[in-house]
């Protein structure tokens, strides 16, 4: 995935968005992966888990890592968002999520990456 024009909040980010992208070997039509490699590579506490938000081994999230002690609510509305762009999950309020704002630019952008269909322009 060429990660040219993607908005990302630091160096490291745009770092680990692409190892994630390696370690889960999607091609550049996978939105749904690319989506969730870019939220889980945002946040600090995220990148901390990653192994803990992404099964490598068996290709899929871990839902459970929502529950997960280390979560902050910065890091549970990524996770949150993250997983509803990947699977369509339900249980998080929109509201709530975008109400941390220093990472709603961001957020957008995984929105343009899970639908990159040309309405964003």
């Amino acid at each position: 995935m060429n990660s040219e024009g993607i908005l990302f909040r630091d160096s490291e980010h745009k770092t680990v968005f692409e190892s994630v992208l390696r370690k889960m070997d999607c091609g550049p039509s996978d939105v749904y992966r690319i989506s969730f490699a870019y939220l889980i590579a945002l946040d600090d506490v995220c990148r901390k888990h990653i192994s803990q938000l992404y099964d490598f081994a068996q290709d899929c999230i871990c839902p459970d890592a929502l529950d997960a002690p280390w979560q902050t609510s910065c890091s549970l509305r990524t996770v949150e968002l993250a997983v509803n762009l990947y699977n369509s999950y339900c249980g998080a309020d929109a509201a709530d999520i975008f109400a941390y704002g220093e990472y709603n630019v961001y957020y957008v952008q995984a929105l343009k990456l899970r639908f990159p269909c040309g309405v964003w322009d």
